[in-house]
């Protein structure tokens, strides 16, 4: 229950009942809420997954040592790369 709700409202001369109206809507609040804290849970989920990828590929590359002017020359072009997403991720 989200909040205490009374299950008669009186309108003299007239007693309303709304408990059916009332446990329709904290059924619908319930649903929402779960399907709300399913999308947060899911979102950050896949953040944590795209993120433990990134990583996991900079320490892939940071393992590499260059060898050729080849290597160094895409190992900067990477570190640029990755510079790029650092600037994303502190902009966002």
């Amino acid at each position: 229950m989200i909040c205490p709700l009374s299950a008669d409202e009186s309108f003299p001369p007239f007693l309303v009942s709304s408990k059916t109206l009332r446990i329709e809507i904290e059924a619908m609040n319930r649903k929402y809420f779960d399907v709300l804290s399913e999308s947060i849970v899911t979102s950050a989920n896949n953040e944590i997954a795209n993120l433990d990828a990134s990583l996991r590929s900079l320490i892939d590359s940071l393992r590499h040592v260059p060898q050729t002017p080849d290597d160094v020359c895409n190992a900067v072009d990477y570190f640029t790369e990755v510079r790029k997403d650092v600037e994303m991720v502190r902009n966002s």
